[in-house]
């Protein structure tokens, strides 16, 4: 492996000569043959070969010749479609697959005035249809497979009539590459994942929103039939609803198209919560992020009145279940309370209100100590924008936030009150009822209570 990694083909030739196993495999999964695929080794793939070298799939699945066509070698795909023991069908798998794989990287650089390579991709998959009906008596036809909505419900190409077809339609193009690697690798594969997510960004730059966040989606579950994370999927899901939310309000009218799959995102948001329950720290960052965005455009587009979201109890029950948390402990309530200032009071209390009433914890405290109403005691809006203190700090209230919780610095919300406004709306709250005051006095007084009381009231006693 060493020496076929080095190009060596002296040494790999006088391993071979003194018995040294050409099919053993590393941790990964990979040969000799690999390694000299990988180096481009003509040299060292041929002796490999000629000493019986094995295509053996590697542990990502590939055999050194969809290594070297997944990886656009040409020159290596040459060399082993010409090896003895290459049955027509791999060799016409390795061209149409060279090609797609060609086609999709031109995706990925975002070179699409870029003739050549485009022309190149081409000319693989055309050499592999012609290789199909090469004998008219007994053509090797491609095998079907279900359409995918992802892909717009297109069909691989069957004939080379079909194939020329769509030399001129470049979105039929990347559709068409796409269909030929899922058929050839398999419906879950990992190196199908990354590809699929070049092809959603090509289709974002071009404002085909509906197209691109179908194959985010396509790419999420093809990351989760192979066990891999697909919360970066749904991050870039919430991202382009966002971004085709913000077009589609420029033009004056939200398609139907947009709702229909923003309830699909919540479902599948959900399902990936789920998934990854037991693992926290996958999803604190970036899903809670995530997280934020789509219960931030619910409220914003107003679906609970304006469009029936089947799935959006569901999502509120699960979210409010794994209670989740970004870095500094903040919950989704925190969040929107932190980033309450600059926007829409309507959108960012909405949301507050929708989350309180699925029984999110209006009390809950970050790692600091602090409850969403300390944040939000904090805000300094300017006075034409006071309105968006004042409705948040009702929404909590009305939620019933406790007013003289105190943080780890010992601070309440009141302590930390930046305007007048917010003193004089927290002090109109500040009814003290039985419980706080019993609080406080067993707090004040030093009486014993941890190990005494139960568990949720040692909580709320301390935060007294």
């Amino acid at each position: 492996m060493n020496a076929s990694h080095c190009s060596a083909v002296t040494t790999v030739s006088l391993l071979i000569e003194h018995g040294a196993s050409v099919d053993l495999q590393d941790q990964c999964g990979n040969t000799a043959l690999h390694y000299a695929v990988t180096e481009k080794s003509e040299e060292t793939v041929c002796a490999l070969v000629n000493a019986g070298a094995s295509h053996l799939s590697n542990g990502r699945e590939l055999t050194p010749l969809l290594l070297a066509c997944n990886d656009c070698y040409a020159t290596m795909v040459e060399c082993l479609i010409k090896q003895p023991g290459m049955t027509k069908e791999e060799k016409i798998n390795g061209l149409e697959l060279l090609g797609a794989s060609i086609l999709i990287e031109c995706v990925c650089k975002e070179e699409f005035d870029h003739g050549s390579d485009i022309e190149e991709g081409l000319m693989y998959i055309k050499r592999g249809m012609i290789e199909r009906f090469s004998d008219p008596s007994d053509p090797l036809l491609k095998r079907q497979m279900e359409p995918v909505e992802a892909y717009q419900n297109r069909k691989e190409s069957q004939t080379f009539e079909e194939l020329v077809q769509i030399e001129s339609d470049w979105d039929g193009i990347i559709m068409e590459s796409l269909l030929i690697r899922e058929r050839i690798l398999g419906r879950y594969h990992v190196e199908l994942i990354q590809p699929i997510r070049d092809a959603a960004n090509y289709f974002s730059c071009a404002d085909d929103f509906s197209s691109c966040v179908r194959l985010y989606r396509h790419a999420m579950k093809t990351a989760q039939g192979c066990d891999q994370l697909a919360v970066s999927d749904l991050c870039d899901i919430t991202s382009e609803l966002c971004n085709w939310l913000e077009t589609a309000k420029r033009k004056g009218s939200i398609e139907e198209d947009f709702f229909e799959v923003l309830d699909q995102t919540i479902l599948d948001l959900d399902h990936e919560m789920q998934r990854r329950k037991a693992y926290r720290q996958d999803w604190i960052g970036s899903l809670f992020y995530a997280l934020q965005e789509l219960f931030f455009m619910i409220c914003k587009v107003e679906c609970a009145d304006r469009v029936k979201l089947s799935s959006l109890g569901l999502l509120l029950k699960t979210m409010c279940n794994l209670d989740p948390r970004d870095g500094s402990g903040n919950t989704l309530l925190h969040k929107f309370a932190l980033d309450h200032g600059g926007v829409s009071s309507r959108s960012y209390t909405g949301a507050a209100k929708l989350l309180l009433r699925a029984g999110l914890n209006v009390n809950a405290t970050n790692g600091n100590g602090d409850t969403p109403l300390h944040i939000v005691a904090t805000l300094k809006p300017g006075k034409d924008n006071i309105h968006l203190l004042t409705d948040m700090l009702q929404v909590l209230f009305d939620g019933g936030a406790h007013h003289d919780f105190v943080n780890k610095n010992g601070k309440t919300p009141i302590d930390l009150a930046e305007t007048n406004e917010a003193v004089m709306i927290i002090s109109d709250q500040s009814k003290l009822e039985l419980l706080c005051i019993s609080a406080r006095a067993v707090r004040k007084f030093g009486i014993p209570y941890l190990g005494i009381v139960p568990k949720t009231l040692e909580k709320y006693i301390s935060m007294h």
